[in-house]
């Protein structure tokens, strides 16, 4: 998978498959999007592209009321996309320039004329542009012109509850990582640095590590004991959190 944070950087794609959103945890209705572009991308001949952006664009329009906690850092984010199959990510800085852009600039001067789509595939509840007032009925008059498919992904259930960020954020937040995991259809993850603590483990004949997570707002679950899987060095350990 090719990352791009710079859109000077991009090639010409080949009859490029779309999509676009914030994509924080890659959750189950994400996941439906990019098998959706995939599976396009490979009956067009084309390219899957995925657009997300950093920092996520709530933290940049409401900076001072926000409370969100993401689900996953970029960094995260992407080696989630790399799994899923997506052949090219692209990661715009979001700023309030950028979110200022009318719907009209927004798909002629940055869709059409830097990615030159074959097709654009959305979830249900898309918006874009200043003051969010675009949606898909501004896609649909270009798509009626010739300029580009569009594709609408409906809303996705999980045993009867509609996933959405929103709601994994709520399950972590009470300790459910199983219902998170279930909604996610992966396991919730935390990363970081390891820093040195009191090393009172270690005194105990257990040693710890005490993980320093790189985005200070990456959602965090209470405290409490949980079995996880813990990665270093591309080996897999089991282990106590």
């Amino acid at each position: 998978m090719n990352v791009y944070h710079k859109l000077a950087e991009l090639p010409r794609f080949k009859n490029a498959v779309l999509t676009i959103g914030s994509f924080d945890g890659v959750h189950k209705g994400h996941q439906q999007i990019l098998q959706r572009v995939n599976q396009l991308a490979r009956e067009n001949d084309g390219e899957s592209v995925l657009i997300t952006f950093h920092p996520h664009p709530r933290l940049v329009l409401h900076p001072d009321q926000s409370s969100l906690q993401l689900l996953t850092t970029i960094d995260e984010k992407v080696r989630l996309l790399e799994s899923y199959g997506i052949d090219h990510v692209v990661v715009i800085r979001f700023t309030k320039d950028f979110a200022s852009q009318s719907p009209k600039a927004y798909i002629e001067d940055f869709l059409i004329d830097r990615f030159q789509p074959a097709c654009i595939v959305f979830g249900y509840d898309h918006r874009f542009g200043k003051d969010r007032a675009g949606n898909i009925e501004n896609f649909r008059d270009y798509a009626a012109k010739g300029a580009f498919k569009i594709v609408e992904i409906e809303k996705q259930e999980v045993d009867d509850i509609t996933v959405s960020s929103s709601k994994i954020r709520l399950a972590v937040e009470k300790g459910d990582v199983k219902t998170a995991a279930q909604l996610l259809g992966h396991q919730f993850t935390l990363g970081g640095s390891i820093v040195h603590g009191q090393s009172i483990g270690r005194s105990l004949g257990f040693p710890t590590a005490n993980i320093q997570p790189a985005n200070k707002h990456k959602l965090i679950p209470p405290q409490g004991v949980y079995a996880v899987y813990a990665y270093h060095q591309q080996q897999r350990y089991g282990g106590m959190l």
